[in-house]
């Protein structure tokens, strides 16, 4: 009986010897399983930076596009502006020439009464100043707005 009971016993601590090493191997994986899930996480967490550090960027860019476009929305209101601009001060330089002739053509007339009958009358105006001023406006019509240009 004692050499069963000496079998039994280096069976028992063989036992005993491969639980003990298992328990260590399953001790290696649990260890070895949080560290991969740390690294699991950093890297989530570099992740979610990059993608909010993009975000970010993307926003810039898009406020800096938005800008831009004003200030390219700016431009052509200041173009338009500065063309209607023109266009008025031609309007008012066609008007002003027109009331010269006008006054030219009125102050003719006056001196056709008060002139003797012998005397020539000045030519009547060229027929341009009747035209339609630039702008499509009539020459006579009022101009809206301030003649200054101020606005």
């Amino acid at each position: 009986g004692g050499a069963r009971a000496a079998a039994a016993k280096e069976g028992a601590a063989q036992l005993s010897q491969a639980a003990e090493a298992r328990t260590q191997q399953l001790s290696h994986a649990a260890a070895a399983e949080q560290v991969g899930r740390e690294r699991l996480r950093a890297a989530l967490l570099e992740a979610e930076a990059v993608r909010v550090a993009h975000e970010r960027q993307i926003a810039k860019l898009l406020q800096h596009a938005a800008k831009q476009s004003a200030s390219l929305e700016l431009e052509a209101l200041a173009r338009a502006h500065s063309a209607e601009h023109q266009s008025d001060a031609a309007q008012l330089s066609a008007l002003r020439e027109q009331l010269a002739v006008e006054t030219a053509r009125a102050s003719a007339g006056e001196h056709a009464v008060a002139a003797p009958t012998g005397s020539p009358a000045l030519p009547p105006p060229a027929s341009s100043a009747a035209a339609p001023v630039s702008g499509g406006m009539a020459a006579g019509a009022p101009l809206g707005g301030p003649l200054g240009g101020a606005g």
